[in-house]
């Protein structure tokens, strides 16, 4: 937990890179503890669960840097036309 909330902190990094660190703690330390504990059924089910998670968490990041850049390019723009009057 302390890995991932200093991730979280972290503003250094760009989602893409946040993202393949979130990918290798989970796979390091939550697999490592996790999977030991569970039946093969169980295994499958977490591993689902896991990758549902990881698209929601690569929607959502996909979703901020396409609004990011919508309000750079809107801010660029209105910049532009504000000079050329």
């Amino acid at each position: 937990m302390p890995k991932l909330q200093a991730l979280k902190k972290d503003t250094s990094l760009k989602p893409e890179q946040k993202l393949e660190q979130l990918k290798q703690i989970a796979a390091n330390e939550l697999d490592s503890k996790i999977t030991p504990l569970l039946n093969a059924d169980l295994q499958k089910k977490f591993q689902e669960i896991r990758e549902e998670h990881r698209r929601q968490l690569i929607e959502k990041i996909g979703g901020e840097l396409v609004q990011k850049a919508e309000t750079s390019a809107a801010q660029f723009f209105d910049q532009h036309a504000q000079s050329k009057k």
